[in-house]
């Protein structure tokens, strides 16, 4: 909670979940607060706020989002210090979401499943099916079968099979 806006992380009210930009949008810095050190470093910045948004994935699904092993990180004029605390967060965060994701809910079964179901996985027909109609496609709409085309669709989907 922020009720002054004092913080490097802004985060905006939820969203709807209706476009891919939520987690993008949903975090950002504020750019007028960004230490210097981090200022100068955009791709640490990134991966502090990356970390960010992945321990809140997880909090979000009802799994702890504390890092076991988070060292205090407090001023220093060696900047690789800072740096390397905030990759060893951000592969913590990434590996726990990366793990929530395939093991506990399944998401490589789930996309086998989307890419069956979208005959993708037999994906041969779809090339047969371009080849066949190649010469009927490269006309004007207004002149295309699609009576020829249907046919060609079916023909390329029961040769693949």
């Amino acid at each position: 909670d922020d009720p002054y806006g004092e913080f490097m992380v802004e985060e905006r009210p939820h969203r709807a979940f209706l476009d891919d930009a939520y987690w993008e949008k949903r975090f950002v810095a504020r750019e007028h607060h960004v230490p210097p050190f981090l200022a100068a470093h955009r791709d640490v910045l990134q991966q502090a706020l990356a970390t960010g948004k992945y321990l809140t994935v997880m909090r979000e699904c009802g799994r702890s989002g504390r890092f076991p092993d988070a060292a205090r990180i407090e001023y220093s004029a060696n900047d690789r210090l800072i740096a390397q605390e905030i990759s060893r967060a951000y592969n913590f965060a990434s590996e726990a979401v990366l793990r929530l994701l395939t093991e506990e809910r399944s998401l490589t079964a789930r996309l086998q499943s989307v890419k069956r179901f979208f005959l993708l996985d037999q994906g041969d027909w779809f090339v047969h099916f371009l080849d066949g109609a190649r010469e009927e496609l490269g006309q004007k709409t207004s002149e295309v079968s699609r009576a020829r085309l249907d046919s060609l669709l079916h023909l390329a989907i029961a040769t693949s099979v």
